[in-house]
């Protein structure tokens, strides 16, 4: 069964207390990803946002909550017109000029990164660092942005708190929870920094 691993770390995620979850598959075909896709929709459904990375048609077959789109996938505009204006579309930008573009844009959040060294993504562009979090935070400001900035790219336990101190909304993580002796401890320790800092700011 291809989505029991899917399955097994969206209930831990679930279960840590986690607001979204981003369902990720490069290799899978769109057949294969809604398939997944309906068995997380289920699991998911009235508890956690489910966004779909990349494909907007399976977001659309899933009747997931949104789509993520990565620098080379559909327009914001064209996904805005297949989804509708309900759903949640978020996208990718290494930059504060390329986070300013795609907020200007109509994207509802931005994930900017990977601001550390990343294990999740071969692929991965070279670590932007916290002073990508601090340029982009104060771009947004100058131009009254106010799209939520979502930092991703090697955050763990030890760093989340800088990159909210830098002023990042939120965070996203990958191996810090996949790759974890106890996915659901995982999740409730990085909540707990952002809840912490959230009531210290």
């Amino acid at each position: 069964d291809s989505s029991r691993g899917h399955r097994e770390m969206t209930r831990a995620a679930l279960r840590g207390g986690v607001k979204v979850i981003q369902f990720r598959d490069k290799n899978a075909s769109d057949e294969e990803m809604i398939l997944i896709g309906r068995r997380l929709r289920e699991i998911t459904k009235g508890k956690t946002l489910l966004i779909i990375n990349d494909r907007v048609n399976v977001a659309k077959a899933i009747d997931a909550d949104g789509v993520h789109l990565g620098k080379s996938d559909l327009s914001i505009a064209e996904a805005r017109r297949i989804l509708g204006k309900e759903k949640i579309i978020g996208a990718s930008a290494n930059t504060a000029e390329e986070a300013v573009a795609v907020a200007q844009k109509g994207a509802d959040y931005i994930g900017l990164g990977p601001i550390f060294a990343t294990p999740s993504k071969e692929d991965a562009a070279a670590p932007a660092g916290i002073e990508a979090v601090r340029k982009t935070i104060s771009e947004f400001k100058k131009r009254r942005i106010e799209t939520p900035l979502i930092v991703i790219g090697g955050i763990n336990e030890t760093n989340a708190a800088s990159v909210l101190e830098a002023g990042a909304q939120g965070i996203a993580v990958i191996s810090a929870v996949s790759k974890s002796k106890n996915m659901k401890e995982a999740v409730e320790k990085l909540l707990g920094i952002t809840h912490s800092f959230r009531k210290t700011s």
